[in-house]
């Protein structure tokens, strides 16, 4: 079953530019697909699902370490990097009449 996975960071000023870049290039290799949102001019949220529940493992041994390199462009949740949250896809919908611009997935 598919797993959706939800973070949230909070960037200190004058990191946006270099937080996203770092995400980019982070990528990720074991998602079906993942997006990054800028939800305001300190907050990212990023969105993954995954093909499975033994894939969250794989990621989180991936992400942390990930983590420990933009650290310092980060303002904590308590004392949390990230705000995140993790799920079982129930339900989804794919639009058909929908066609991704090159280099997205349709899903």
């Amino acid at each position: 079953m598919k797993i959706m996975s939800v973070v949230t960071f909070k960037v200190k000023d004058g990191y946006h530019e270099e937080f996203a870049d770092a995400y980019r290039k982070a990528g990720s290799s074991s998602a079906n697909f993942w997006r990054l949102l800028a939800v305001g001019e300190d907050t990212f949220v990023s969105i993954n699902e995954l093909p499975a529940v033994e894939d969250v493992v794989e990621r989180e041994e991936v992400g942390i370490p990930w983590l420990d390199t933009v650290e310092h462009m980060l303002v904590k949740f308590g004392e949390s990097r990230t705000s995140a949250f993790s799920g079982l896809v129930i339900e989804e919908y794919n639009n058909p009449d929908w066609t991704p611009e090159p280099g997205q997935h349709s899903g």
